[in-house]
């Protein structure tokens, strides 16, 4: 037994705490397998013997769940009697066995000797569970302005650019609800729809204001409640790191310097040059270098909000604790929160649930996102490391299933079932290329990646106008408006097909999975559930080799 490669430690995605359930993780060396026992008790749990003070220990069986190049990796699930927890491991195998403490490996699991592994005092009422409903959501990204207006007869003539709008209105999704209904759609994201003087609407004017383009409160109303009654539920896009430059907060700063009352709600480098200058048009290279105050992305026409300010964090969190209840929201998901202050996500999580603890709330990371899922900042997050993996193997053909498998056990199976119930999981959305542009316009190959993605675990969405073919390239280009009257029939239906079967599964979420890879040139999915069975082999570059199902 390779002792140098068993590996824990009592933090996350290694241990996981959600109520009194406790996730743990174990690695051991790959080069052979093991038996793997966790005990554990309450660290006051004594056994009732006199002159001894012994633990009332209980075991359980970690089960194998992958092995990668580095290990094999256990997962156990124990819910605690009590709200503390003491664990250590003992793995055993045909030469003997050791126990794993945090000091490490020992021979004897004496105790008095051990320095067990725990779970501090659990307060269930800092904790708000994740969602059971998610897993079996299926999403649909909707741009507002390029969706639907009152006429779309000219939708593919349209070019998209930074600065233009097409039309489309809250009104005009409203009445495509039946469209969505019929693909199998049951929840749907709509990028930002409050004031703004641009079509992305990620530059708020006003927190509490429906864009008028778009329509007003009532339309949003009407929206909202509409998809209630069908059995949709709604996410909406929050914009708390930045706002847009005519927000009337920000323009007092412009106007009263040092004595406006919002002076310490951004980060103002130079007011002088505020007074002084036209700072809109700032160029991003004297952001870059000498910027007079802190903007998003270098771009003076988004100053940032000061979120560790409790009074910004407040105003910011009663916005959004508003619509949540005017249109009973189901789901937040919080633009760039990695550049928010942690305690303001924290904060923000806390008051949305207290207000609907069957809310979803997502944020947008583009690495690993660990520590904010670990600190429980957010219920899941968008998921794009699973992204780029799925597009380096289906779309773009540039990694092999060795590797392609390797990097998708990693990463989804270091997580904890229930974090990875809540991951939101996509091939396309308003920020990268379209999945059949990336392809190069292969539809079998976006055919076998959304395949893949509906049977895999977390929650899929589908970004508008991909079930019918819609192509683009980067920022506009992937934001055009949707070509009501040029669909790709054939994709729509493949698309209503693979809803349907993830509906009628649960999203298969119960499923059990693993990927073999059988040469470097495709892979095998494998799904199980009781006696039935479903095995899909996959090839480089997006090609479905067979499938089969069992029941």
């Amino acid at each position: 037994m390779n002792q140098n490669m068993v590996f824990h430690c009592a933090r996350f995605p290694w241990q996981h705490v959600e109520g009194r359930s406790v996730t743990i993780l174990l690695r051991t060396g790959k080069e052979e397998q093991v038996k793997v026992d966790v005990l554990y008790c309450d660290p006051c749990d004594f056994l009732p013997e006199e002159g001894k003070k012994l633990p009332a220990l209980k075991q359980k069986e970690m089960e194998e769940v992958f092995t990668d190049r580095i290990g094999r990796y256990y997962r156990t699930n124990i819910s605690t009697d009590s709200h503390k927890l003491r664990y250590h491991f003992r793995l055993r195998n045909e030469g003997g066995e050791v126990y794993y403490d945090e000091m490490g490996i020992s021979l004897t699991g004496r105790e008095g000797e051990l320095r067990p592994f725990l779970v501090p005092y659990i307060y269930e009422c800092r904790q708000a569970l994740r969602p059971a409903w998610v897993k079996n959501a299926v999403w649909y990204q909707i741009f507002p302005d390029r969706f639907s207006r009152e006429d779309d007869r000219r939708a593919e003539r349209f070019v998209p650019d930074r600065n233009n709008f097409y039309g489309g209105t809250l009104e005009g999704i409203r009445k495509k609800l039946p469209y969505l209904q019929e693909l199998g759609i049951n929840s749907v994201y709509l990028n930002p729809v409050f004031s703004s003087n641009s079509n992305h609407r990620y530059d708020t004017t006003d927190y509490l204001r429906v864009d008028t383009r778009l329509g007003d409160e009532e339309a949003l109303k009407r929206f909202a409640q509409e998809c209630h009654q069908r059995g949709i539920r709604i996410m909406l896009d929050g914009v708390y790191n930045h706002c847009g430059y005519d927000s009337p907060i920000w323009q007092d700063v412009l106007e009263n310097g040092r004595k406006s009352k919002f002076c310490e709600w951004f980060f103002i480098y130079d007011y002088d040059v505020l007074q002084t200058e036209n700072c809109r048009n700032l160029p991003s290279d004297r952001m870059k270098k000498n910027p007079p105050y802190e903007s998003f992305a270098f771009a003076a026409n988004m100053p940032k909000w000061n979120t560790a300010n409790p009074e910004t964090a407040r105003y910011l969190i009663e916005t959004a604790v508003y619509w949540t209840k005017q249109l009973q929201v189901d789901a937040w998901r919080l633009d760039v929160p990695d550049e928010v202050d942690r305690e303001f996500l924290r904060n923000f999580y806390r008051e949305i649930k207290r207000f609907n603890p069957e809310i979803y709330i997502i944020g947008e990371i583009w690495q690993d996102a660990h520590e904010w899922l670990g600190e429980g900042l957010f219920d899941g997050v968008m998921d794009y490391p699973f992204y780029f993996i799925i597009r380096d193997f289906f779309l773009l053909g540039t990694i092999g299933a060795f590797s392609f498998c390797d990097r998708l056990t990693g990463h989804c199976l270091l997580q904890p079932i229930s974090v990875e119930d809540c991951s939101f999981h996509f091939l396309s959305n308003h920020d990268i290329p379209r999945a059949l542009t990336v392809a190069g316009n292969d539809i079998e190959a976006v055919k076998a990646a959304y395949l893949f993605l509906f049977l895999m675990g977390g929650t899929p969405c589908v970004y508008y106008g991909d079930e019918v073919g819609l192509e683009g390239k980067d920022d506009p280009d992937n934001r055009r408006a949707f070509p009501w009257n040029f669909m790709n029939e054939d994709l729509l239906l493949y698309f209503r097909k693979l809803i349907t079967a993830r509906n009628a599964n649960g999203g298969f979420s119960d499923w059990k999975r693993r990927l073999i890879p059988l040469d470097d040139e495709k892979f095998c999915l494998s799904l199980e559930k009781g006696k039935q069975r479903i095995e899909v082999v996959f090839g480089r570059g997006g090609r479905v080799i067979s499938t089969k199902t069992d029941k």
